[in-house]
């Protein structure tokens, strides 16, 4: 990745809606034209540009964490489930994955996780499922 020069602007402003809000936006504009203006917004006035910006990086990989976990693990998707045991549940899955791919790494030190392969499905990567076959196997 290249470092990219950025033209940074920051004003306090109004926001009318459903509720009012005064926010600190952040404007950044490539200067070479490459990339698209973008906005990022802070509730904290105090805040500079390089601390909402700087916010938002870290915010990245949770974000990015969530969503991974949503298209892979199903969070958010219990469906028939009543909200307390989706409260009780969604928060372990990610932690679950976690030491299910930790003892995969340790019983597999190949890396190489066996594909299960059926007739009406084939696939070209290990999914959970396989992980857990294998561990079933390393267990016994």
């Amino acid at each position: 990745m290249t470092d990219v020069g950025v033209n940074c602007k920051s004003l306090p402003a109004r926001q009318y809606g459903i509720a009012s809000a005064v926010l600190r936006w952040v404007l950044v504009r490539d200067p070479k034209g490459q990339l698209q203006p973008r906005a990022y917004f802070s509730t904290v006035l105090d805040d500079t540009p390089e601390s909402i910006l700087l916010t938002f990086i870290q915010r990245w990989t949770i974000e990015v964490t969530f969503e991974e976990c949503r298209a892979h693990l199903g969070i958010e998707t219990q469906r028939q489930w009543s909200d307390a045991a989706i409260a009780r549940t969604t928060p372990v899955l990610p932690g679950l994955y976690s030491l299910v791919a930790l003892f995969a790494r340790a019983h597999l030190p190949e890396g190489q996780v066996p594909v299960q392969r059926s007739a009406w499905y084939c696939k070209s990567q290990a999914t959970l499922s396989d992980i857990f076959s294998s561990s079933k196997f390393a267990t016994h």
